[in-house]
């Protein structure tokens, strides 16, 4: 596709200019202009557009609720990103979704952190379909974000588990509270159940739950706010979205046994941009099939065990990774933990944990693989273990498991 219109930061521009994206100089506005920087002076400033056309109303554009609003890329996190085709629908009904399902109203104060490029759903839709407020920050350190939150009077937000984690042990010795914030929201990954317990305990606040992809416009599972909350669990299908977990067949399985999710609704979208071997593969009459297995439990609630790809086989036993990542986050020393599989001549497959340990400690394998064993049926334990500075992760702090 070739824009009509590009609209860039004085920040980001030298990597645009690495692009070599073809247009005319008229095109290609600047948010800031930095005069330092000799090759921003060819562009024109979104400023000086604005305030030159002296707008007084906006132009009458029909718009259909099945027309495409954007094309959003998904993460990446198995391999290379997809470009998920979506409707004006698919927004208003996952944002209608979110704000109903988590109680949002148009006092809520809500902080965005993530990019603007991969999560426009949860950064505007909410506030501007309430008519509340919006808060935008890239300050993700603890000591500025809790000066972001307090200062603005947030109320809710979304984060990834490691950024809830960071405000738990620099809040550690001291006594302060979150004032105003009233939903916490984890998306985007597996909150373990240390860190889940810890907030809870530290702001007497429990972290929101909630499961979503680009291909669903958002959250499509999250804990209901007025039922329990159940440990290491997504909680149960927003409301206009359907989950249910089948086999490879598409035959729904009991409760208690694992599969993949699939999911439908009028946020779900339908297609991939011009690639209609993925789009035939993961949409299927209606249903979008996400790569995920869970398991679901009797009372409905919804649990994340791994990505299609990285459920394992030892000595024919399966073996998910997220029950040796939450019986590791649980080690007093270990900082992150990722787990994934090689390949085994004997077992078949075998698991990997790859351990990033806190600032200034020295691990041993033996130390991890001893605590492992009380704990973890004897198949279970990872005998091949990787100490690592970092763990690598993509631009939204998901795990790059592809690359562990």
């Amino acid at each position: 596709i070739t824009p009509g219109a590009i609209v860039i930061s004085d920040t980001a521009a030298e990597l645009f200019e690495l692009s070599k994206v073809e247009l005319p100089k008229n095109r290609i506005l600047i948010t800031r202009r930095t005069e330092q920087i000799h090759y921003l002076k060819k562009y024109s400033e979104f400023s000086d557009i604005i305030n030159r056309n002296n707008y007084k109303s906006l132009p009458s554009i029909p718009i259909d609720p099945q027309d495409n609003v954007y094309f959003n890329l998904t993460s990446g996190t198995t391999g290379f990103p997809k470009c998920v085709v979506t409707t004006h629908s698919n927004i208003y009904w996952n944002t209608r979704s979110a704000v109903e399902q988590l109680s949002l109203t148009e006092n809520d104060v809500h902080l965005c952190m993530f990019p603007m490029a991969t999560h426009p759903h949860e950064l505007f839709a909410r506030s501007l379909f309430l008519g509340g407020t919006l808060v935008l920050t890239n300050k993700i350190a603890p000591k500025s974000l809790t000066e972001v939150i307090e200062k603005n009077k947030i109320t809710a937000m979304m984060a990834i588990s490691p950024i809830y984690s960071n405000l738990i042990k620099c809040h550690r010795k001291d006594n302060f509270q979150f004032t105003t914030l009233r939903v916490p929201e984890s998306g985007g990954m597996h909150v373990d159940p240390v860190t889940a317990k810890s907030f809870k305990e530290r702001f007497n606040l429990p972290i929101v739950p909630a499961w979503g992809s680009t291909e669903t416009s958002g959250i499509a599972l999250a804990m209901p706010l007025n039922k329990q909350f159940k440990k290491s669990s997504c909680g149960m299908p927003c409301k206009y979205y359907e989950a249910k977990i089948v086999d490879q067949h598409g035959n729904e399985v009991p409760a208690g046994e694992s599969g993949e999710m699939i999911v439908r609704g009028k946020g779900v979208c339908v297609s991939y941009y011009k690639n209609m071997e993925q789009t035939c593969r993961n949409f299927k009459n209606g249903w979008y099939w996400t790569d995920d297995i869970f398991k679901r439990d009797q009372e409905g609630y919804f649990y994340f065990l791994c990505r299609n790809n990285g459920m394992m086989k030892v000595a024919g036993m399966k073996v998910f990774p997220v029950e040796i990542e939450d019986v590791l986050f649980e080690h007093p020393l270990v900082k992150e933990v990722g787990v994934t599989k090689v390949n085994d001549s004997i077992h078949g497959e075998l698991p990997k944990a790859i351990i990033v340990p806190e600032d200034g400690v020295s691990l041993k394998k033996n130390e991890i693989i001893n605590y492992c064993k009380p704990r973890l049926a004897s198949y279970k334990v990872p005998r091949i273990i990787e100490f690592r500075d970092y763990l690598p992760r993509n631009i939204v702090g998901k795990i790059l498991t592809h690359k562990l």
